[in-house]
């Protein structure tokens, strides 16, 4: 796979930058939305908050907020 690097995309148009930077935010998003469901599954399943926030790479407080 190629490395993604600021040179690389400096060979890009503007416009294309904006497009891609719109579909990453939102796969960036459909997966934050997958992660929560996962964490609260996990959670409800009775792994700690401790847990998830390590296999999640996110913080606790994230974690209290996602199982609210």
């Amino acid at each position: 796979m190629q490395e993604m690097t600021k040179a690389h995309y400096n060979g890009y148009s503007l416009d294309m930058i904006a497009d891609m930077r719109d579909l990453e935010l939102t796969r960036l998003q459909v997966i934050t939305e997958v992660l929560r469901d996962k964490v609260r599954e996990h959670y409800a399943n009775g792994v700690g908050v401790a847990d998830l926030s390590r296999k999640a790479s996110v913080t606790r407080r994230t974690i209290q907020q996602w199982i609210e």
